[in-house]
């Protein structure tokens, strides 16, 4: 007998925010299809995509849907980005390693969260690093003390990074918080 239809199915929408040309789109798609590929056109608005996942946890099957919205990283999307933090159970605050601006801007885009989500979902943001080429100009200490300062995750990505577990991982910390 089968009795798939007995899993329960969870919803999770992720935004993933952040400044200008600082991996956002990169990130979306490695979690989509795992490739490593850099995207050097802006997003205009809002970019989509959509991904099932299963996992086991607390010997129970979890099946997740994740929905993830890129957001535009450029000022004039901001009004059209604020939109997309209603709803949302995880967010992704992403900045470029090689960046001090990007890394500085994170602070406004904590606060937006804080003025824009629930208590929940601020318990379920994560700071993502991402380095998009070798001149390193913020440490991994600076952005793990930022990230301890607000009280939310922390992680680097690369293109080695398995950012499936990054999934699992808040999707695990979303459901048995």
């Amino acid at each position: 007998m089968n009795i798939d239809y007995l899993v329960k199915v969870y919803l999770v929408k992720s935004i993933i925010i952040g400044a200008e040309k600082t991996g956002k789109s990169y990130l979306l798609t490695k979690f989509m299809n795992g490739e490593n590929k850099q995207i050097y056109e802006p997003t205009i608005g809002v970019e989509f995509g959509s991904k099932m996942i299963q996992f086991q946890l607390r010997g129970k099957t979890i099946k997740t849907k994740i929905q993830i919205w890129d957001t535009a990283g450029a000022e004039r999307f901001q009004t059209i980005t604020d939109a997309y933090y209603r709803g949302s159970s995880v967010v992704f605050i992403v900045f470029d390693l090689n960046n001090t601006e990007s890394f500085s801007k994170c602070k406004f885009y904590i606060e937006n969260v804080n003025k824009n989500c629930s208590e929940d979902v601020k318990k379920q943001t994560m700071l993502v690093a991402i380095q998009l080429s070798d001149e390193r100009k913020v440490t991994s200490d600076e952005a793990f003390l930022f990230a301890m300062q607000y009280d939310i995750f922390y992680t680097d990505v690369n293109k080695d990074t398995n950012v499936e577990q990054i999934l699992h991982r808040m999707v695990k910390s979303y459901i048995y918080p």
